[in-house]
């Protein structure tokens, strides 16, 4: 099933959403559709004087933040509703291979990363706690060097959790290269107060990075964060500033087989049975019989 070269995805945006000021985020829940777009659920559980308003205000500002840095829509808040102790956001995501400001993330088939020796080569990277700091700066332009080694990720085959060996595993050759495939991979650094991120496939689950990683079935993966020490660069009041300190890291990746898609022969099987009344209508009225009189 050919999919396209996918997206940086996705979704993590959601986190960062209403995360960097409204800190009570503890949970995201994000469903990617084949193509990479899909619906993401924030919830944020209440502290002091929090407001509808203020959640609303903070999303607005990350949306635009990560327009202007993209030069595009990518987000686009569906509700944001208020329980006792929580508020839920719910939000639909575009592909964003081209999405700036939300960490760095891929989302493509197995034969198109393949072919990228760059792609390939994160495995052994972070076989070796060594985070990638590309594409590492959030919607507010603050950028993030991880300088510690702590955050070490090796690649664990679902079916039979056997830790795969990594020089084997980003192999151009194996298993797992193939157009049927996809890896998605991430790295987020820099957010607070995030207790787990769960990312539903539309697929099944082959191999994924065993970073506080678990997986529910087949296709949701969960992920908490690991505390790293980092370098922060950014701008605050107009004046620039570097600090290093802990923040929280999510980082590593999922391989998964693309469910078959059934939607064409669902429509062929809709269009077949609606010709199939109307020749059945057609016969049993005499449509047919007088249409052919009609044309001798």
């Amino acid at each position: 099933m050919k999919v396209k070269r996918l997206l940086k995805l996705e979704l993590i945006l959601l986190l960062m959403i209403v995360l960097f000021s409204l800190t009570g985020c503890t949970k995201v829940d994000a469903t990617f559709n084949r193509d990479g777009s899909g619906v993401c659920t924030v919830v944020i559980a209440k502290e002091d004087e929090m407001t509808q308003a203020d959640v609303e205000s903070k999303i607005e500002e990350i949306i635009e933040g990560v327009k202007i840095q993209s030069q595009k829509d990518r987000l686009e808040l569906k509700s944001i509703t208020e329980n006792d102790d929580s508020f839920v956001v719910q939000m639909k995501f575009k592909q964003i291979s081209e999405t700036k400001g939300l960490g760095n993330f891929s989302f493509e088939t197995g034969t198109s990363f393949g072919t990228q020796l760059v792609q390939r080569n994160l495995f052994s990277q972070l076989s070796k706690g060594t985070i990638s700091s590309r594409n590492l700066t959030n919607y507010n332009n603050s950028t993030f060097t991880v300088l510690s080694k702590n955050a070490v990720v090796s690649p664990i085959k679902l079916s039979t959790q056997e830790i795969l060996d990594v020089n084997d595993f980003k192999n151009e050759g194996n298993e797992y290269y193939t157009e049927d495939n996809v890896f998605f991979c991430f790295t987020i650094c820099g957010i607070s107060g995030i207790s787990s991120i769960t990312f539903e496939f539309p697929g099944e689950i082959l191999v994924y990075g065993n970073l506080n990683a678990t997986v529910e079935g087949k296709n949701r993966l969960t992920v908490t964060p690991q505390k790293v020490e980092a370098k922060e660069l950014g701008v605050k009041d107009g004046s620039a500033f570097a600090t290093t300190g802990e923040y929280d890291l999510f980082v590593g990746y999922v391989v998964f087989e693309l469910a078959t898609d059934y939607t064409p022969f669902i429509f062929i099987g809709i269009i077949v049975l609606i010709l199939g009344m109307m020749i059945a209508l057609g016969v049993k009225t005499g449509a047919f019989k007088r249409f052919f009189k009609g044309k001798t």
